[in-house]
């Protein structure tokens, strides 16, 4: 048997939920906000990618050798400018006076959502790629 050595970065976005994470198609298990997990593969050609919500990682496509181990990482690219974009748009729906200025709020608010998943693009909330900053002695 193969492994994937499998390192999330810790963020603050999606810090409470864990990415799936599927090899060819099937989900073979998930991974908590800034842990490293080691998932059992056949030898061979694999594509991997990461989900979580409604955001998809790109796909990656690999071969691993019979006893290798291959170094991956996942995260988001996202950061706390992000949340801070978020929490202004909540914090401006959640603090408007009037109902004008609360239905004006809550259309931007729900626009920004609809532009935000017209625009998706995988890879853009979540990423999967081969880590290069291992170093073996």
């Amino acid at each position: 048997m193969s492994a994937i050595r499998l390192s999330r970065k810790s963020n603050l976005v999606y810090c409470v939920r864990k990415f799936g994470v599927f090899i060819d198609g099937q989900k073979i298990g998930s991974i908590g906000n800034g842990q490293t997990e080691t998932f059992q593969v056949a030898p061979g050609r694999h594509r991997m990618f990461m989900k979580v919500s409604w955001c998809k990682s790109k796909e990656f496509e690999f071969d691993i050798a019979s006893g290798d181990t291959k170094e991956m990482e996942c995260g988001t690219p996202l950061g706390l400018w992000y949340v801070a974009l978020v929490t202004i748009l909540v914090c401006s729906v959640m603090f408007t006076h009037g109902l004008i200025k609360f239905g004006v709020s809550m259309i931007t608010f729900v626009l920004g959502i609809i532009a935000t998943i017209a625009t998706f693009q995988p890879d853009r909330y979540v990423y999967l790629k081969e880590r290069t900053d291992i170093r073996t002695i």
